[in-house]
């Protein structure tokens, strides 16, 4: 929950969007070395295969949405 208040505050975002940042808090930390199972990652660990990192994201960056 560190790691929430930490995006949050960030982001300078208010405690309204805390369930919206626990979802990519955890998708990091699942893909994030641990030492407890020998620098992999949880993701690793599961599926088999190393994470890829290409479609991360800075949280809270504006965004446009185009409708065509």
């Amino acid at each position: 929950m560190e790691k929430v208040r930490c995006f949050l505050s960030n982001a300078k975002c208010t405690k309204h969007f805390w369930a919206k940042t626990v979802m990519p808090v955890a998708h990091l930390i699942n893909r994030s070395p641990s030492i407890s199972i020998g620098m992999k990652t949880p993701y690793e660990m599961w599926s088999g295969h190393p994470p890829t990192f290409k479609n991360l994201r800075v949280f809270g960056c504006v965004a446009h949405a185009y409708v065509n």
